[in-house]
């Protein structure tokens, strides 16, 4: 009998060695970076296979960071606020102590489950720079899918429930083949364009100068190729949705009440994106509303931001310049 048991233990051994293997490959190699400590998530100028979770990288490294840094100022926002450069930024604020506290494809809920966790803290907020369109807006719960979802503790859910989405991406077998390709081959699944960022730690600053390399060797031929991949938009001004409603009213209210305790100095910009989609009227009447006429700008719609196509990487992206030349427009700004 105990041969038998024995025998069976040990098929069963066989049977999931597979998969004992493949466990302690994830444990091991952590390709989503969701498990093992890090002080630095991004390798500056260097080609990563694994795209990460911006909001859990930014949770991270905030917490990683703070205790020499000490932030007071803060940039919020989706992937479109990745290219403001704090160099920039600081031109036009009272502060050196900047963090961007951004997330990919961030959400209202997630910014404002940022604001919270830094009021929760003491954490003061002198500046504060906020990147709006309708997609942010509209959203009020926490994000699905490992890129996008919320780091643990701005969520409130679990941590276990957290690391098993990215164990069953793992698992996915198009991801698993690719990986294993990168690490054992090397072969590159992906193009380079957002694999490859020049990343400053202290402030958590990612920036595509890969980008900015080709466009500087060859630019026509960077936004030739970009132009075939650029629907013919209309020349009629078309408007978003309305997207404010209770929710996002509560959340925009307790936001700016956290502000004004903080006397922060709070801009907000509706981001000029290259669909040339103005913020529904109602949207933007209700943020300057909360935050002042003062401090909310609207770059949406059709202007001569969005009718360059140089202005941008790709149909979501622009680029730092562009940005810079709209803090100079916020801040009044003037160069000699």
């Amino acid at each position: 009998m105990a041969k038998k048991v024995t025998k069976l233990l040990l098929r069963l051994l066989l049977l999931g060695m597979p998969f004992i293997l493949m466990i302690a490959l994830y444990l091991v190699t952590d390709p989503f970076k969701v498990i093992h400590h890090y002080s630095c998530y991004y390798q500056s100028g260097k080609y990563e296979p694994v795209v990460l979770n911006r909001d859990f990288v930014s949770f991270e490294t905030f917490e990683n960071q703070y205790p020499e840094y000490r932030y007071d100022s803060f940039i919020f926002g989706s992937s479109r606020t990745f290219f403001y450069r704090v160099s920039d930024w600081q031109k036009y604020i009272s502060s050196d102590r900047c963090f961007h506290f951004n997330a990919s494809a961030e959400s209202l809920y997630g910014i404002y489950q940022k604001i919270k966790y830094l009021d929760k803290n003491h954490i003061p907020i002198k500046n504060a720079l906020i990147g709006i369109d309708y997609s942010v807006l509209k959203k009020t719960d926490d994000s699905k899918g490992i890129l996008f979802m919320k780091h643990p503790e701005l969520s409130g859910k679990s941590h276990i429930s957290f690391q098993i989405e990215f164990i069953k991406a793992f698992f996915d077998k198009d991801f698993f083949w690719n990986y294993l390709k990168y690490l054992f081959l090397k072969v590159k699944p992906y193009p380079p364009m957002y694999h490859i960022w020049n990343y400053e730690l202290k402030y958590n600053e990612l920036q595509n100068e890969y980008a900015e390399q080709l466009i500087s060797k060859n630019k026509d031929e960077y936004f030739r190729n970009l132009k075939r991949h650029y629907n013919k938009r209309d020349t009629l001004q078309k408007e978003s949705p309305p997207a404010i409603s209770g929710n996002q009213e509560m959340m925009l209210n307790e936001m700016q009440t956290i502000f004004q305790k903080n006397n922060c100095n709070c801009k907000i910009i509706i981001h000029p994106l290259w669909n040339q989609i103005k913020l529904n009227p109602d949207d933007l009447a209700k943020l300057q509303e909360i935050f002042g006429k003062e401090n909310v700008f609207d770059f949406s719609g059709i202007n001569s931001i969005t009718g360059n196509l140089f202005n941008y990487y790709d149909l979501s992206h622009y680029r730092p310049e562009t940005a810079d030349s709209l803090l100079r427009e916020i801040y009044h700004f003037k160069t000699n």
